[in-house]
């Protein structure tokens, strides 16, 4: 089964994987201001929604995993 950092990866490219990794760094207050300016976006509201998804008790454990994984793939 394919890593899921290497799923990203694939997914968005290495340059996207990295801007993702680096969203997903940002201290909580940096990721809170960018998910307020995603929301009011027709065309962004969906990435706004997901990145909420991942603020929670549960999916800041998904976050760290997620971060972890970029981090190997990308950071190698």
């Amino acid at each position: 089964m394919q890593d899921v950092g290497e799923r990203v990866v694939a997914a968005l490219g290495e340059p996207g994987a990295r801007e993702l990794l680096e969203v997903l760094e940002r201290s909580d207050a940096e990721r809170a201001a960018l998910i307020g300016r995603l929301h009011v976006r027709d065309d962004a509201a969906w990435l706004a929604e997901l990145l909420m998804d991942l603020e929670d008790d549960v999916g800041e454990i998904a976050r760290l995993v997620l971060v972890d994984a970029l981090r190997r793939t990308v950071d190698g």
